[in-house]
């Protein structure tokens, strides 16, 4: 893995994003995710088919890479209901969320079955137990994988926004898998990384392509399965250091379940407009954007804002990676300031 080997990667992201823009608008813009709805910020339509310029790159990386290449491909062959799933979606719009979440969880399945590779401790003692036994470890672990997954997708809503955030946390477990000298770790992290970075350069700030629900879920795919190999590999890493390091997406996700059974008239698997970033487009980075002239930039700004979470969360990581109880009181310092944060903005 060189710095020559990771630049291709990245560069074979940008130009299949291109040609993918191409080629959508030669054929009538046809795969596009439109201006209206309650999840709606971009300002003209933008092909959403990020997600399969992603996938090629790491078709491409499978064949070509001198490492863990077996690995390799039973990570994308166990990639292919919740990627063919999100791509469907992408392309006609009509695949339930139920249905999405189900091919997740088969494809976690999948990872596990082939890999071996699983949850095997959350730190208490009662359920360590449950996990022992390893049916419900891999349901278990198949479930994470598929709510990591979805709550990538819940985060997708603004330029760079889900990318930067994955590749944050991706750089998060290159170091810590550098620090203990995990290699397979810092490889699955590194590679991700500049995949997505690829993909960066083309989505911030102005949006060209999207990365829809392929490549939202995808992303998370991946993100969930480096969070499992890291303590599976290193028992000394707590399963609550990898739980930390994806800690903003997992609360949006549970924040908003939450929110959508509480209020009148929602449902768990309805979108609303009032998740974290939406309110913070509508307030702070309106007020931003107008005060320094850049009302064009508004929804990148939104993203640099939000970014500041998972930041913090992953900084945390990496300084107490090696201490159980400092990491489990950043998840209550982090899951606090998440919830008094949209108490305020939301004046509910």
């Amino acid at each position: 893995m060189t710095a020559l080997y990771l630049l291709i990667l990245s560069i074979i992201t940008v130009l299949t994003s291109y040609i993918i823009i191409y080629v959508n608008r030669y054929f009538g813009n046809k795969y596009i995710d439109n201006i209206k709805g309650v999840q709606k910020f971009h300002t003209k339509p933008t092909p959403r088919l990020g997600g399969l310029a992603l996938y090629i790159t790491f078709i491409f990386n499978t064949i070509l890479t001198n490492e863990y290449q077996e690995l390799w491909i039973m990570i994308m062959l166990s990639s292919v209901p919740v990627f063919l799933s999100g791509f469907l979606e992408d392309l006609f719009g009509n695949i339930s969320p139920k249905y999405r979440l189900l091919a997740a969880f088969l494809s976690g399945l999948s990872f596990v079955l082939l890999t071996g590779f699983y949850v095997k401790n959350v730190n208490f003692l009662f359920f360590d137990n449950l996990l022992s036994i390893y049916f419900v470890s891999l349901i278990f672990t198949s479930l994470a994988i598929s709510g990591v997954s979805n709550s990538i997708n819940i985060i997708d809503g603004f330029h760079g926004l889900a990318s930067g955030t994955l590749i944050i946390m991706f750089f998060t477990f290159a170091v810590i898998g550098w620090y203990i000298e995990d290699h397979l770790v810092v490889h699955l992290a590194i590679i991700s990384i500049f995949v997505f970075i690829g993909f960066f350069i083309i989505n911030f700030p102005f949006g060209h392509i999207f990365l829809g629900d392929a490549g939202a879920y995808f992303g998370g795919f991946l993100l969930s399965i480096i969070a499992i190999i890291l303590p599976f590999r290193n028992p000394e890493i707590s399963s609550w250091v990898s739980f930390l390091i994806c800690l903003y997406p997992i609360i949006e996700t549970l924040f908003s379940m939450i929110r959508k059974i509480i209020r009148k008239g929602h449902h768990p698997s309805k979108p609303d407009s009032v998740h974290l970033h939406m309110l913070i487009y509508r307030g702070l980075a309106r007020k931003i954007s107008k005060t320094f002239g850049l009302e064009s930039y508004r929804n990148a700004i939104t993203s640099i804002i939000v970014l500041f979470f998972p930041l913090a969360t992953c900084i945390m990581a990496i300084t107490f990676y090696d201490v159980l109880s400092l990491i489990v009181a950043s998840i209550v310092i982090m899951i606090s300031t998440y919830y008094l944060i949209y108490k305020k903005i939301s004046l509910n």
